[in-house]
C-alpha cells in the first residue's frame, strides 16, 4: 500500500501524523516527536508528484544543454551575409534590399515589446544581424 495523503498535526514538541492510501484506508497513525519527523518523511517512497517534477526538471536541463550547444555551434560559425538574408550571393541590391525589409520586419525588437525577456533579448540578436548583413551587402554592391 502506498500513502497518497498524509495530514500533520503540527505541536511545540509532538506531531501527530496520519496517512492515508488512494482507497482512503488508515495505512499511518503515529505520534512523532520533532527529531523523528524528518526522518519518517525521509523513509516513505516519493510521490508521484515528486517523481514527475523531477522527471521534468530532467527533461528542462536536458533542453537547456541542447539549446547552449546549438548557440555554441552558431557562435563559433559566422554565417555570410546572403545566408542572413536569405538571397544568392549575386542577388542584385533591389532583392537584397527587399530580403531585408521582409527580415527586419519580422524580428524587430519592437514587435516583441511586453513579451518575455529571452524573446526580446534573440529579437535584438537578430536585428543586429540582419542589419549586419545588410549594410556588408551595400558595402559590396556600390
Amino acid at each position: 500500500m502506498q500513502i497518497t495523503t498524509i495530514g500533520l498535526d503540527i505541536a511545540k514538541n509532538v506531531f501527530q501524523v496520519h496517512g492515508i492510501d488512494a482507497t482512503e484506508k488508515v495505512i499511518v497513525r503515529k505520534q512523532l516527536r520533532r527529531g523523528q519527523l524528518i526522518k519518517f518523511f525521509e523513509a516513505l517512497a516519493p510521490c508521484e508528484a515528486e517523481k514527475q517534477r523531477e522527471a521534468e526538471a530532467r527533461r528542462r536541463e536536458a533542453e537547456r544543454q541542447r539549446e547552449a550547444e546549438a548557440r555554441e555551434k552558431m557562435a563559433g560559425k559566422p554565417r555570410q551575409w546572403w545566408e542572413v538574408l536569405g538571397v544568392s550571393s549575386q542577388a542584385p541590391l533591389e532583392e537584397i534590399m527587399r530580403r531585408y525589409r521582409q527580415e527586419i520586419q519580422l524580428y524587430h525588437p519592437d514587435r516583441v515589446v511586453g513579451l518575455a525577456p529571452e524573446i526580446v533579448s534573440v529579437a535584438e540578436r537578430r536585428t543586429k544581424e540582419i542589419n549586419a548583413a545588410y549594410a556588408e551587402a551595400k558595402r559590396l554592391r556600390r
